[in-house]
């Protein structure tokens, strides 16, 4: 029982770590750029689905619109504080 709940507990943590990672990589090229496209997004950082950009939409980091990405005063915000 215990072992199961370690396993799960570690399981979230990686995907979390790994959620942050690349949610950090895409704020980092759209701080670059004005706009990206998704499809430009998917090519240089592998993501599996949208799951990641409509999560950070919601969470106000980014705005998604008619198939351009563009990071918002929120998630540029986040990447200046230290």
């Amino acid at each position: 029982m215990l072992s199961s709940f370690i396993y799960t507990d570690f399981t979230l943590f990686v995907g979390m770590s790994k959620f942050g990672e690349t949610a950090d990589r895409i704020l980092d090229i759209l701080q670059r750029k004005e706009k990206v496209s998704v499809n430009e997004l998917v090519e240089k950082i592998p993501i599996a689905d949208r799951e990641i950009l409509d999560l950070m939409n919601e969470g106000g980091l980014i705005e998604v619109k008619k198939g351009e990405v563009r990071i918002t005063v929120f998630g540029s915000e986040l990447l200046t504080v230290k």
